[in-house]
């Protein structure tokens, strides 16, 4: 079982703006219920995203298969992938978010809500470290969602629409053996960042049979990776 570390346990329940790790709840929920193969269409409302919207660059009409678009959501952060997602699963996003809310509550994530699949800024759209922590623990319990956690880069095969696309993870800092922020034993999972969020970035870590989630809200671009090491060594 994965131990939950949380930034300040004294903090752990302050009300914060998640941005895209709300994208660990899409990402679980659509392995949960979606086989790998399912085909799925990308409407034109999944690419009607504003301007500064992280992005896969998919376009209305594209099709890819599910376990595809799951992966390259995660490595690039996508919106336009995560409402694909939540349209395929649920029909709607605004149904698919009444899952995201209805699982949290399962979880016991008690200050948490949701209004969108991926993060975008949005007054009502909220969460904690400790439930960020919870629902990361929970994703983590499949080997699938561990298996697309890891991974920091992919190549998005060719689609009906597009050439094949290679894609680099917002989180290869902290993954790539040459960075500066590499951290040998990091197994995952996944960053986010707007201006009123700040940057953030949900870890799990291995080592020596220990596993570890780590939950850093609010910090700065390369003090995420900073607060995480100090985390999962303490």
């Amino acid at each position: 079982n994965f131990i939950s570390l949380l930034l300040d346990d004294a903090r752990a329940d302050d009300i914060r703006y998640p941005a895209s790790l709300t994208k660990v709840m899409t990402i679980m929920i659509a392995l949960m219920m979606c086989e790998d193969d399912e085909m799925v269409t990308v409407s034109e409302n999944a690419v009607n995203i504003p301007a500064d919207s992280s992005k896969i660059g998919l376009k209305a009409g594209e099709t890819l298969p599910m376990i595809d678009l799951i992966k390259a959501t995660m490595i690039k952060s996508g919106n336009d992938g995560s409402i694909a997602i939540a349209e395929h699963v649920s029909g709607s996003e605004p149904a698919f978010v009444n899952l995201m809310n209805e699982t949290a509550r399962q979880f016991g994530c008690t200050n948490t809500n949701f209004v969108n699949s991926h993060g975008y800024h949005d007054e009502y759209h909220y969460s904690t470290v400790r439930d960020i922590a919870i629902i990361a623990r929970e994703a983590m319990k499949y080997p699938a969602f561990q298996e697309i956690a890891a991974l920091w880069r992919f190549t998005l095969p060719r689609t009906n629409m597009s050439d094949a696309r290679a894609l680099t993870s917002t989180d290869a800092d902290i993954f790539n053996p040459e960075s500066d922020a590499y951290y040998p034993y990091i197994t995952g999972i996944k960053t986010g960042q707007h201006s009123l969020a700040g940057d953030c970035f949900v870890g799990s870590a291995q080592k020596m049979g220990i596993q570890l989630i780590s939950v850093v809200l609010n910090s700065g671009s390369t003090a995420k990776w900073t607060d995480t090491r100090r985390l999962m060594e303490y």
